[in-house]
């Protein structure tokens, strides 16, 4: 049974050879061809390898910074240049000048400064006997101070008027301070409660304009109580002094001179306090020109009696130009 399978099988490949002995007779560049391709597939089939996924190379051109205007096109015949990027910078805008307008704030006063009174004294007073008592008790007295004060609205300057007496001998306030002058007004007050006749005014009490610490002197007059002196001290304590031109204690005949906001002479003050407990019979003098204190802020009260009126200091006799400030 073998014997006849294997003739068989002999058989069958006597054939294939057969035919292709014969195809390769009759055309042998076919029979080339097919080997060919049959020895190529097999070799093809070996040697490809398993495809192995990389990553795609990604290379970058710089680029160059070159100005339009010198940029050149490049000849046709050379080869083609990497891509050339061209930037064109924006002009950086100039930075802003930003200029802070400082706030205008009014300028602030000048404080002036603080003066603390002398505990010490130089001067040398005389003492005036007193030819016209008073009986009044000190306490209840109105006149050797200045009463309660009204504040009110007036002109703070001179104003042209009419003096219904001129007085050439009448104290010069600007003679209170060395060198003499007229100081800025501040504020104008009435007296509160006073008795007033057909000569009375409106403004009854200035306040002055000072320097504190500085000298205040009796100003000048052309009257003199004897001595040598021309003025009597009717008040001296805390920081007000009153002066009567003339020897009488009271306010009804003569000038009156008021003044509050002094550091008083202590030698004076003390003076005064003496003469005073011992009943007034006697009381301190002053001459002119002499110093009853200092100025004790930068504010001084001022007032004038005549025969017991307060004047209106701020006045010019526009016929004469007689005042308290010539």
């Amino acid at each position: 049974m073998k014997t006849h399978a294997f003739k068989n099988l002999k058989l069958f490949f006597a054939i294939i050879i057969s035919l292709f002995l014969t195809k390769a007779i009759t055309n042998p560049y076919l029979l080339k061809n097919k080997i060919t391709s049959f020895i190529n597939s097999r070799l093809h089939q070996k040697q490809t390898p398993t495809p192995v996924l990389s990553k795609p190379e990604i290379r970058f051109i710089s680029p160059h910074f070159l100005p339009k205007e010198s940029s050149t096109p490049f000849p046709i015949s050379s080869p083609l240049p990497s891509p050339t990027i061209f930037f064109t910078p924006s002009p950086l805008p100039s930075p802003t000048e930003i200029i802070i307008s400082p706030t205008k704030v009014p300028p602030s006063p000048t404080p002036k400064p603080k003066f603390s009174c002398p505990s010490f004294s130089g001067e040398n007073y005389d003492t005036a006997t007193v030819i016209v008592k008073n009986s009044t008790p000190i306490s209840l007295r109105r006149d050797i101070t200045l009463p309660p004060l009204i504040p009110i609205s007036a002109t703070l300057s001179l104003i042209d008027g009419q003096i219904v007496d001129p007085d050439p001998k009448v104290p010069q306030f600007s003679t209170v301070f060395s060198p003499k002058r007229t100081p800025r007004f501040l504020a104008a007050y009435k007296a509160e409660g006073e008795l007033r006749g057909p000569q009375s005014t409106d403004v009854e009490i200035l306040e002055l304009e000072t320097n504190p610490g500085e000298s205040l002197r009796f100003p000048k007059t052309g009257y003199d109580i004897g001595g040598g002196n021309a003025a009597m001290v009717l008040n001296a304590s805390e920081d007000k002094i009153t002066f009567k031109i003339g020897r009488e204690d009271n306010v009804v005949l003569g000038y009156t001179l008021y003044f509050e906001g002094v550091c008083l002479d202590k030698n004076l003050e003390a003076l005064y306090q003496r003469l005073n407990s011992e009943g007034r019979n006697s009381l301190p003098a002053i001459k002119v020109g002499q110093i009853f204190g200092w100025a004790k802020s930068d504010r001084l009260k001022i007032a004038l009696r005549d025969t017991g009126t307060f004047l209106d200091l701020r006045l010019v006799d526009k016929a004469t130009g007689e005042s308290v400030w010539k």
